[in-house]
């Protein structure tokens, strides 16, 4: 896996809306936090757009992406939020060399889009908060990425665990309908790292096994990594299990562990994790 090279002050970001449409008012904090670690911050003309939810037209967003990634001056790419919109640009964006020009991809939620695609071509990227949630999201989930792609730490905090493998995956939603556009790669010997938010148990369960049926869910992984599960919800007849069953209940099918605990995700501290490489565990 080819890793980015490590930002220093100087260096130049940017910030882009791939999906939902940015607000200024809400990235200023942002702003603000990366400029006091030396950074440049570079906002495309086009930041702005608004199309419906979006953060722009289809060719505007896929644009944006375009742009950042051609021009070799920027060292880290922001998605500004998440949302929905990336799938939409599912084929075009497997068709762009993201090798020719490496650099950090960070965000989460529907940003994992982009991380499958990132390490179908063999590259490292951050799974981690988004400047649109600045205001209501702790500073240490923005220091941990500062950490992230400035040092090469590569730990999970939080969960004790002697496995050790390369981590993949991300919003449990979006891997599901990656698996149903036959476009979601999970390696052999890995870790699936999942998180979701907004979503009925039931649903969960239907996920779920849909990864199993489809072999993303096999003895070849390592382990299952669990992040925030976060405002989870039953109908008034009640499902039946809560959502550590129902992943322990796949995990147990094909008899590997699952690391419940990871604080990544919807909810704060968000950890930083870079995804396809080795990460370490530490309580």
């Amino acid at each position: 896996m080819i890793a980015p090279k490590l930002l220093s002050p100087g260096d130049n970001i940017t910030v882009i809306s791939p999906s939902r449409y940015a607000e200024k008012e809400k990235i200023s904090g942002f702003i603000n936090w990366a400029k006091s670690k030396g950074w440049n911050v570079v906002l495309p003309e086009n930041l702005y757009r608004k199309h419906h939810q979006l953060g722009g037209t289809k060719e505007e967003r896929l644009a944006q992406i375009q742009n950042a990634l051609e021009d070799e001056t920027i060292k880290a790419v922001f998605s500004v939020r998440g949302g929905f919109g990336l799938i939409d640009l599912l084929p075009e964006l497997s068709r762009l060399d993201f090798r020719k020009n490496p650099k950090w991809w960070i965000g989460f939620s529907d940003v994992t889009v982009l991380h499958n695609i990132l390490q179908q071509q063999g590259l490292v990227s951050l799974h981690a908060s988004m400047p649109m949630q600045f205001s209501n999201n702790s500073i240490q989930s923005f220091e941990y990425i500062a950490e992230a792609i400035t040092t090469p730490y590569n730990n999970i905090k939080g969960v004790n665990s002697s496995c050790k493998a390369s981590i993949y995956g991300g919003n449990l939603s979006i891997l599901y309908a990656l698996s149903a556009s036959n476009m979601l790669s999970i390696p052999k010997n890995s870790i699936l790292f999942i998180e979701e938010v907004d979503e009925y148990l039931y649903h969960i369960d239907r996920m779920m096994r849909s990864l199993y049926l489809a072999g993303h869910i096999s003895k070849n992984l390592q382990a299952i990594a669990v992040g925030y599960m976060t405002d989870l919800k039953d109908h008034d007849v009640a499902f039946g299990k809560n959502v550590n069953d129902i992943i322990r209940q796949y995990a147990d099918l094909v008899n590997i562990p699952v690391l419940f605990g990871i604080k990544s995700g919807h909810e704060h501290p968000n950890y930083a994790i870079k995804l396809g490489v080795d990460v370490t565990f530490v309580g």
